[in-house]
């Protein structure tokens, strides 16, 4: 039987209509491709989340970690596309040669009493790329001091978690940091300038930096302690063999060398371009050294068979890190209360895993910084001017 042509004009629009429905959907393709290469999934997001619809990019830690379940999505949906087409993670780094690291988004810290919103945080998409197949120090489990709160920080590039737990007497304050790039942890000495007689308070570095988070370091420029083997900025500065030495290198690595571990400078400066050193800290002692108990019977300053305020730093993993400050609950408490031994602060590392950790300079001098407040508690209840910090940036620059 012979169509009609009715019939006949049915057919052709249909066909018509499914040419044109493809040709939609390829153009639609064409222009959802290049903004998905282009774009972080960050970005993404926070071009969603724009003004006009009301909505900010993050709201506390409930839309920030639903927003990072979203991140997840994104990704997954990029790595569906056809053609092969994937995300790869955007590499975040601070350039070479910056004086400071980008400035943090306050919206990116918290603070909460509860443990399982940690938890929760931990699980978000942002967390699990920093923390990659490590543990963290921080677990629910901990023996944490009654009332005291957690606090965070947490963007694409660095993630910190600070706690207090008891110790003995005392209040130990730890900061946990993951970072994406070793460029994010550095140090700062006042204006720049080595061996100047230059000071200023820990808090304030570390604002003048945009530090996420920081501490006191060695107090290289004392007056009573000329000694180290001093790297800054990747130059031998200094070179008076006599303490223990943590050597930072370009790639976020840590390197323990006891006193007089070099015979002349000629040893130190190939050392220093073997490694690729870029910073050294110059206190001590080392308190533990692949995993082994190196605490000494006697170092040459410090007091350490003393109750004292003490702070340490270790390095967890790769580009994780762990400094912990041992301070009285009081700022005004009898001295044989103001800290521990350095017998007891080793005991403190090795209890929470540190496979090395090294001796900062404590006392009045000793503080972790968290967007730019000091978070432990201080002797006399005051800040020390100092000549230098370490301290931990984003690499997300501003937008």
């Amino acid at each position: 039987m012979r169509e009609s042509r009715v019939q006949k004009r049915k057919k052709n629009s249909s066909a018509v209509q499914v040419i044109v429905l493809f040709l939609l959907a390829v153009l639609l393709l064409v222009l959802a491709v290049p903004l998905l290469l282009e774009y972080s999934p960050a970005e993404i997001l926070r071009r969603i989340s724009s003004e006009e619809t009301g909505h900010t990019w993050s709201e506390g830690l409930t839309e920030f970690t639903a927003q990072a379940d979203l991140e997840s999505a994104v990704q997954a949906r990029r790595e569906a596309l056809p053609g092969k087409l994937s995300y790869v993670r955007k590499e975040y780094a601070i350039p070479e040669g910056a004086g400071a690291g980008y400035v943090p988004d306050e919206r990116c810290y918290g603070e909460t009493d509860d443990p399982a919103e940690i938890r929760k945080l931990l699980n978000s998409a942002y967390a699990k790329q920093l923390i990659g197949d490590q543990e963290t120090v921080w677990s629910e489990e901990l023996p944490l001091v009654e009332g005291a709160t957690l606090k965070y920080y947490l963007d694409e590039s660095i993630l910190v978690l600070v706690w207090n737990e008891p110790v003995g007497n005392c209040w130990g304050t730890f900061s946990e940091v993951f970072v994406s790039d070793a460029s994010q942890l550095r140090r700062k000495i006042v204006q720049d300038c080595f061996d100047c007689n230059q000071y200023d308070y820990p808090s304030e570095l570390a604002k003048e930096v945009n530090a996420v988070c920081a501490s006191s370091a060695d107090l290289y420029d004392h007056w009573s302690r000329v000694t180290g083997v001093c790297v800054y900025e990747g130059k031998l500065e200094r070179f008076v063999p006599s303490c223990d030495v943590c050597f930072v290198t370009e790639e976020g690595d840590f390197i323990l060398k006891k006193a007089n571990s070099f015979t002349d400078e000629k040893a130190a400066e190939a050392f220093i371009a073997e490694n690729n050193i870029s910073f050294s800290l110059c206190f001590g002692p080392v308190l533990i050294s692949e995993g082994e108990d190196v605490c000494p019977g006697f170092y040459s300053f410090g007091e350490i068979g003393d109750n004292y305020p003490r702070l340490a730093i270790a390095q967890m993993g790769t580009l994780h890190y762990l400094t912990v400050a041992v301070n009285a609950n009081s700022a005004y408490s009898e001295y044989s209360k103001w800290g521990c031994t350095l017998r007891e602060l080793t005991d403190v590392m090795l209890d929470h895993d540190c496979p090395n950790a090294y001796t900062l300079d404590g006392g009045q001098t000793g503080v972790i910084i968290l967007d730019g407040q000091v978070v432990n508690p201080m002797q006399y209840n005051s800040e020390q001017i100092v000549s230098d910090i370490i301290y931990f940036a984003t690499a997300i620059p501003e937008k």
